[in-house]
């Protein structure tokens, strides 16, 4: 508790990979409770020494500034640890919020799988504290589901502004086309700028995937870099109920895992494994035209191939027409929108390339069975289940009731 009433909560909080996102979270939280947050990245320990403190967040590794661990060691007072390492100096109450490292190498493997790879490699970099604080569960996650879907997983270890050299014999003796999962969005970005030079194409030979959809790394890393959204806003929501809970004494000792939202598909995927020029060049114009309404003609104008010999290349590599996946990319971009916004049926349509949203929903209820209506409520329900499974874990089932009943009381605006 604050001394005495005399000052709000302060939570100080520390991380080495300083994120808006987490922040994010982190304020949503702090601004509910009427907490202070003290950012120590920016004030450091000397304006506001960690005694004049309730809480803290900090991501503890063995790269914490000695004087930080210190000052904790003799703190005593509530800390949660964004990292899964575990030390004998930390003697206060102590819980831990991480992401799901082991969901994460999973639901990489599942996409690289679905794209149609059959070759997957986990990208160690030996150089990297991230290798020893993630690379276990993640790789592990990542072959597993990798094994599971039929594909051979390779291991690549080195480091593309390191060992360049020892990283190419790697690479040549592995197949093509290879999909790689990197450990985050940085050393993905180092890998396809060593591929540039290297004169391997991305992601027609190799294919990579990163960690955590960095909004400014992704976009304009060339190409485009998929990567894995591993919810930063979640987990500084999830640290902040926590820091709640140790505060009153609720919680102590728990370790939670967040689990990754979803990946982010960008062009270092591509749209399939298949290393047919005329495929990939198709597949580039439709990702970027779905939504001007084009149609077969469009696509085979295009690629400048006879349309009877790139249907057979779709039909060959995904079992289904040019028309097919037109309108499925279309459906996937509605889906996004509708499980993420109130954007109206008419708004999404023209967005889209339909014609109409009697159009858009004739489509929808064809190629997912049931009508964007249906899948618009069924997703804010799972969301919903989801909050609700998160708040009864912070604050028990009673005050989750005291929550429903309120809302449900509260006047319809």
């Amino acid at each position: 508790m604050a001394d005495g009433g005399t000052h709000p909560t302060r939570i100080a909080f520390t991380t080495n990979w300083p994120d808006f996102r987490m922040l994010a979270g982190l304020l949503s939280v702090a601004r509910r409770k009427h907490w202070q947050l003290l950012n120590l990245d920016h004030v450091g320990t000397t304006v506001f020494p960690l005694a004049a403190v309730d809480g803290l967040i900090a991501n503890i590794t063995d790269q914490v500034e000695p004087e930080v661990r210190r000052r904790i060691e003799r703190w005593r007072c509530p800390l949660v640890n964004l990292s899964q390492t575990v030390y004998p100096w930390m003697r206060g109450p102590v819980a831990w919020v991480t992401h799901d490292d082991y969901a994460i190498g999973r639901m990489a493997a599942e996409h690289l799988a679905q794209r149609g790879y059959q070759h997957l490699a986990y990208y160690h970099n030996h150089h990297g504290e991230l290798t020893r604080l993630h690379g276990g569960p993640r790789s592990r996650g990542f072959t597993e589901a990798g094994v599971a879907a039929g594909c051979q997983v390779h291991t690549l270890a080195g480091s593309a502004l390191h060992d360049a050299a020892d990283l190419m014999q790697t690479l040549a003796r592995l197949p093509r086309p290879l999909a790689v999962m990197c450990e985050n969005d940085y050393q993905a970005s180092a890998l396809c700028q060593f591929c540039h030079d290297y004169s391997i194409l991305v992601p027609a030979e190799l294919a990579i995937i990163g960690v955590e959809d960095d909004p400014y790394i992704c976009p304009s890393n060339v190409p485009a870099l998929t990567s894995v959204d591993v919810d930063r806003e979640g987990l500084g929501m999830a640290a902040a109920e926590t820091m709640a809970g140790l505060l009153e004494q609720r919680l102590a000792g728990d370790s939670v895992l967040i689990p990754p939202r979803t990946v982010v598909a960008r062009a270092t995927t591509g749209r399939c494994a298949s290393p047919d020029p005329s495929l990939q060049q198709a597949l580039a114009y439709i990702d970027e035209h779905f939504q001007d309404g084009i149609g077969v003609d469009e696509v085979v104008a295009a690629v400048g191939q006879s349309r009877a010999s790139l249907y057979r290349s779709f039909q060959q590599h995904f079992g289904h027409s040019i028309a097919v996946e037109i309108a499925q990319r279309r459906i996937q971009r509605c889906c996004e929108v509708l499980s993420g916004s109130d954007t109206s049926l008419e708004e999404i349509a023209l967005a889209t390339g339909y014609s109409s949203a009697q159009h858009l929903r004739r489509s929808f209820q064809r190629v997912k069975g049931e009508s964007p209506r249906r899948f618009r409520e069924r997703t804010r329900q799972a969301s919903r289940e989801f909050d609700q499974d998160l708040y009864r874990r912070f604050h028990g089932q009673q005050a989750l009731n005291r929550v429903l009943a309120e809302a449900k009381s509260a006047p319809k605006r």
